[in-house]
């Protein structure tokens, strides 16, 4: 990911230097959607280990007069969970807040990490049945994966540590952006003010 990151910043520092010939210092400004950029790329991973319980009457006609059986099994998985930033809804205010210093302020609010993808590791998966002669079909073992994606969703989704780590990298990356453009440009010194996370 960080890979990643490091091309869409050159990208970035690309379309923001086009045109500036043989000049050492550029006269480009940042903007919102440069900024904006930068958030999209940054995403950060969690990696959950659990057990999802799947419980299912059997539909057997064998059962039609009597109570119906249960088959029921243990999955044990691991999976990652994708965390990103939808950068429209961030709050993006350049040079409006006044200075007597020569530097333009840049007023950030970041919105609240959402899940961008899940991905269990099928390779990981161990299967335990409640009784040893009963076997899982197909269709069960893609309705278990489902269901251990939708539990890493919601783990994720109460995770404050990931979502602290992810607001906090797509700040340091934010950080670094501003940080480099300083050092290109002799238009501005850009500073940022970070806002409270937006609910």
């Amino acid at each position: 990911m960080k890979k990643i990151l490091l091309i869409a910043t050159s990208i970035v520092l690309l379309i923001i230097m086009s045109g500036c010939g043989d000049n050492i210092k550029l006269s480009k400004k940042i903007d919102a959607d440069s900024i904006k950029t930068i958030a999209e790329f940054s995403t950060v991973e969690g990696v959950y280990h659990n057990v999802a319980t799947y419980d299912q009457d059997m539909n057997n006609p064998w059962f039609k007069f009597w109570k119906k059986g249960k088959k029921k099994f243990w999955c044990e998985y691991e999976g990652t969970v994708t965390v990103g930033f939808d950068a429209n809804k961030m709050s993006i205010d350049i040079g409006s807040k006044e200075t007597e210093a020569a530097e333009t302020i840049i007023t950030i609010a970041m919105p609240k990490p959402k899940i961008t993808d899940t991905n269990v590791n099928e390779d990981s998966i161990k299967l335990f049945f409640d009784n040893e002669s009963q076997k899982i079909a197909g269709e069960e073992e893609r309705q278990a994966i489902e269901a251990a994606q939708k539990e890493m969703r919601s783990k994720a989704k109460k995770d404050d540590a990931l979502e602290s780590r992810a607001i906090n990298n797509a700040k340091s990356n934010i950080e670094q952006f501003v940080d480099k453009m300083n050092e290109l440009t002799d238009s501005t010194e850009y500073k940022i003010i970070w806002n409270d996370v937006i609910e």
